[in-house]
């Protein structure tokens, strides 16, 4: 939970989390005073029960991307559609099945404040995003119950899954292959944003514009940590290469990138065996994988 500031909201959703088996409760910069003897009052009294232990091993950080760091998959649940430069938008039914098809790694499920949900900044550091489905002329949800339908939907479709667990053929992450952190994705997609720059592909002097369309592709790919070691070597490879600085637009040179003329026009181009038979691709450093 990002931002919230009533307790009891949070007694709320302390019970929702002993109802639906939720154990990893993290708030990010309340904007209540969880010390305040008052507010522990209000809130335990909607929590009831057993519940109430929730507010005691709830964790509290600074940051979002603390919270979800060690996360394969982080979902923002939002109120209203995101602009282009958030991340991939999905039914819930089709994330639920593909978070439990995970089999490994862990998945943070990011709810926003009371008034004003998620914030642009905090929706562009998850890799999903959901808009529950309402009648569209009053979409606004209470954040309470906002929580309770999508923990309820994860909670029925575990269930409803268990029997098919030890039948199940299908394996996200396959032998020899392990999940990717969501810090290690974010490292991934800086490092690609530094080689945009240095590239000098930029549109309207914003890399960030350029690398929103690259993540729609990377986030529809749920990359293997395998796979972000992969890109990031290709990544470090180009930062060998030598780029005309510039802003906007800017196309290297031929001896940029190595030394092949590539025609503008439509179809698929491919390099010459000649221009491939050119490149040197270094031994791999430290943290990267070369191809």
């Amino acid at each position: 939970m990002v931002e919230p500031k009533g307790p009891q909201n949070l007694g709320a959703v302390a019970r929702l989390c002993e109802n639906f088996g939720i154990e990893d409760w993290v708030i990010v910069r309340p904007r209540l005073d969880l010390t305040d003897p008052a507010n522990l009052e209000q809130a335990e009294k909607f929590a009831t029960g057993k519940s109430k232990r929730k507010l005691a091993t709830l964790q509290v950080v600074d940051d979002l991307r603390a919270a979800t760091e060690d996360c394969e998959i982080s979902i923002a649940f939002c109120g209203r559609k995101t602009g282009k430069k958030s991340p991939t938008q999905v039914k819930i039914g089709d994330l639920t099945r593909a978070v439990l098809a995970q089999k490994s790694g862990k998945a943070a499920l990011v709810f926003g404040s009371e008034r004003y949900g998620l914030s642009v900044n905090d929706v562009s550091l998850c890799s999903r995003t959901v808009c529950l489905s309402t009648e569209a002329d009053f979409p606004s949800m209470n954040l309470g119950h906002s929580i309770a339908a999508v923990l309820s939907r994860f909670h029925q479709d575990a269930t409803d899954s268990l029997h098919l667990a030890s039948k199940s053929s299908v394996a996200v992450v396959g032998p020899g292959e392990s999940a990717v952190s969501q810090a290690d994705y974010r490292a991934m997609l800086d490092h690609g944003k530094k080689t945009l720059l240095r590239l000098g592909y930029t549109k309207a002097g914003n890399p960030d514009r350029l690398l929103a369309t690259f993540r729609q592709v990377f986030d529809r790919a749920q990359l293997r940590a395998n796979e972000v070691r992969a890109f990031r070597s290709v990544f470090a490879r180009i930062g060998h290469q030598e780029f005309p600085e510039g802003k906007g637009n800017v196309r290297p040179s031929s001896e940029a990138t190595g030394h092949e003329e590539f025609p503008e026009g439509k179809g698929n181009v491919r390099p010459s065996s000649e221009a491939i038979a050119r490149e040197e691709f270094p031994r791999s450093g430290k943290g990267i994988r070369a191809l």
